[in-house]
């Protein structure tokens, strides 16, 4: 670590240098104090593969897709419903008593997904093999297991 002590007047006072040696199979590597402390910041903000992944596919395949069923549906101003998104976080979409929730988890790295009124989880969504899986289905995620949970939630109040 290199410390420069500069007077008011800008002339340096004092330099302070600390540098460690680290013996490899190829020999003696030296590294300053500013290359391991970023290296350790570094490896301590390197995000999760899988929450990774879990953001990605809720961000770029549910959120789209809920946001388009949105905009179908249309902003008429209707207390009996209601579409509370974030492309972060997850949220509810109301019909009349019914909800139903979509719940990013990331300290979990899953996806809930539940009719509120009855508690009932639907599905749990989790990572595997790098891809988007249902826990419920026992495969890959697929937007038709969404479409299924709209249609289970919402069938008693819209059919």
């Amino acid at each position: 670590m290199i410390i420069n002590f500069v007077s008011s007047e800008g002339q340096e006072i004092i330099s302070f240098c600390r540098t460690y040696d680290y013996k490899t199979a190829e020999g003696v590597i030296r590294l300053s104090f500013q290359d391991i402390f970023a290296g350790k910041v570094k490896e301590h903000l390197v995000e999760d593969p899988d929450k990774a992944v879990l953001k990605k596919e809720f961000k770029e395949v549910l959120f789209p897709y809920l946001s388009e069923l949105n905009s179908k549906i249309g902003s008429e101003e209707n207390r009996s419903y209601s579409f509370r998104m974030s492309p972060e976080t997850g949220g509810k979409i109301r019909i009349k008593d019914v909800e139903l929730h979509i719940k990013v988890k990331q300290s979990t790295n899953k996806i809930k997904i539940l009719q509120h009124q009855k508690e009932l989880y639907l599905d749990e969504l989790i990572v595997k093999n790098g891809k988007l899986f249902s826990e419920r289905h026992d495969e890959e995620f697929k937007i038709e297991h969404l479409e299924g949970y709209l249609e289970k939630t919402f069938a008693p109040v819209i059919f």
